[in-house]
């Protein structure tokens, strides 16, 4: 038995500054990256077996968006 389709986006940004000038090889970087930005819920199917009630219904559940912010140094 085959379930409707997932659809999932991710969406990640970032920005690299230079901290100190007469080395260019010592950055800041900071950035942040979103997981389901377009707030979508999963569509599965909870029953599975012949004869039941609910057999083959589809629920939506999930959904929720994450964001997760980040920095680091590199040197």
């Amino acid at each position: 038995m085959r379930g409707p389709g997932r659809y999932s986006e991710n969406v990640r940004i970032s920005k690299r500054f230079p901290i100190y000038k007469q080395k260019e090889t010592t950055f800041l970087q900071v950035g942040g990256s979103w997981t389901n930005p377009f707030n979508r819920k999963t569509p599965y199917i909870s029953d599975t077996t012949v004869g039941d009630a609910t057999f083959g219904q589809v629920f939506a559940g999930g959904g929720g968006k994450i964001l997760q912010l980040d920095a680091r140094i590199e040197f």
